[in-house]
């Protein structure tokens, strides 16, 4: 019994991270077959982990369609939630830009923002967008060494466009305008490979900051 909620559970584990970050997008099908050869466990745990996440509200359970991975929704305040932390981890990278003397490259970013502003005014594809701001905070945190900190930041960038709202299309589209004008001050301020300063840091981080409240603001409204 132990050894089969064991098994329950780390299925159950990875199949929720695998949703929850992005990897398993909506829509797609669990092969519970496929799931249980990569865990090395029998498809019985499969089965029961999927009916939690069912009840999660997280997949699908359809006759004759096996389990699909549900459309994300997220109200506002659960976007609010993941703007903090992304403004917290951006704060983090630039106070560690000065520890360990790294560098940002502004030419880049500009010719991003540029891409940017440019997708925003012909109102094109949230995907495309989305697809250009990750490109942009993957070079603001370019000389960063931990992957998962990349990542993070970009599938909290994919949760924004999940926002249920009146005007969440409307929204999303002001919100992803909004970090980038913080990305770019910041990486402004902090300089084209040139040495970070703990003044620097301080202007940086309090310019960032003061954008990422009109976010919360522009949001609650």
């Amino acid at each position: 019994m132990a050894r089969s909620n064991n098994a329950e559970m780390k299925a159950y584990s990875y199949m929720k991270e695998q949703i929850l970050s992005g990897i398993w997008p909506p829509t797609k099908h669990i092969v519970e077959q496929e799931v249980a050869e990569e865990l090395g466990v029998s498809r019985s745990p499969i089965r029961r982990a999927i009916t939690r996440l069912a009840g999660e509200n997280l997949v699908q359970c359809e006759p004759n369609k096996g389990a699909l991975i549900c459309e994300r929704v997220l109200g506002v305040q659960e976007i609010i939630d993941r703007i903090c932390i992304l403004e917290y981890m951006l704060c983090y990278h630039i106070r560690k830009m000065e520890r360990e003397h790294l560098k940002v490259d502004t030419k880049e970013i500009r010719k991003e923002v540029a891409e940017i502003e440019e997708t925003l005014e012909q109102e094109q594809s949230l995907s495309l967008l989305c697809h250009q701001m990750n490109n942009m905070l993957r070079s603001f945190c370019s000389e960063q060494k931990n992957q998962y900190f990349s990542t993070i930041m970009v599938n909290i960038l994919q949760d924004i466009c999940h926002l249920t709202d009146r005007h969440a299309q409307k929204k999303v589209r002001s919100v992803y305008k909004k970090i980038v004008e913080a990305i770019q001050s910041s990486a402004e301020i902090l300089g084209e490979n040139q040495e970070i300063t703990l003044d620097k840091v301080m202007e940086a981080t309090k310019v960032l900051r003061y954008h990422f409240n009109d976010i919360q603001i522009l949001l609650l409204k």
